[in-house]
């Protein structure tokens, strides 16, 4: 094979090789639409200095959260399972919750931080 042929070959590899790595990449990511319920684990924190809240959440709350690996906020709603009235700081409870846009995470960085006014009052998890 001459010197040609060799860089070209090479080329196509590497081409290839980049094509994998971004397809494993995207294989990686949870994406959830706008709309859509999901399934998550939420910690709500009990007030300390500029963290947490006093007071409990009811169902319908509407925080915000942002993604470890994301620097944009996306307003969501919790919905609490039936029967459950509401959560109190230092509790964590499984709920829903519905998103006013996509939530795009990677599948290793699914916690998130729940905001009120840019302060943080609790944390979470998605289910996969």
């Amino acid at each position: 094979m001459n010197r040609i042929g060799l860089l070209v070959t090479l080329a196509t590899l590497a081409m290839a090789a980049g094509c994998a790595k971004k397809q494993a990449a995207q294989d990686n990511l949870v994406t959830v639409p706008a709309g859509t319920p999901a399934a998550a684990n939420v910690t709500l924190l009990a007030r300390e200095g500029d963290v947490g809240r006093s007071g409990p959440i009811t169902n319908g709350y509407r925080p915000q959260l942002k993604f470890s690996d994301k620097p944009e906020e996306i307003s969501c709603k919790i919905s609490m399972p039936s029967g459950t009235g509401e959560i109190a700081p230092g509790q964590s409870l499984d709920v829903s919750i519905v998103c006013d846009g996509e939530i795009k995470a990677k599948a290793d960085q699914l916690g998130f931080d729940m905001l009120e006014g840019g302060r943080k009052v609790g944390t979470g998890i998605l289910h996969r």
